[in-house]
């Protein structure tokens, strides 16, 4: 699910509800799997609209915050970590040998 253009229809949640969707853990990265993991389980469903558009300012957010290359790479990874630990219940021991290595080796520099 796309989520640099995100709605949900009035009435559907509240506002409480839909703030509970977004994890304060994620910025930028991994949050549209979260977001539709969450939808999903409420067993509401999600709709991409293909007949209209919008301007979406890319890295606008991330910019502002996070300068070198470096840190949004950190950022991505962390989230990429978190998400597969907190929603898909992995860990060290839920990934194969390769993945292992990387997640041992992102750890060790300091994600």
């Amino acid at each position: 699910m796309p989520g640099s253009f995100f709605m949900v229809k009035l009435g559907v949640l509240t506002p409480g509800e839909i703030k509970a969707f977004f994890d304060r853990n994620l910025f930028l990265y991994c949050e549209e799997k979260v977001l539709g993991q969450k939808l999903k389980k409420r067993g509401l469903e999600t709709l991409l609209v293909t007949d209209e558009s919008y301007i979406h300012a890319h890295s606008v957010s991330i910019d502002k915050r996070y300068r070198k290359i470096a840190d949004k790479q950190r950022l991505l990874h962390r989230s990429k970590l978190y998400y597969y630990r907190e929603y898909l219940g992995a860990d060290s021991r839920g990934f194969g040998p390769r993945r292992f290595f990387w997640l041992q080796f992102w750890r060790r520099c300091g994600f």
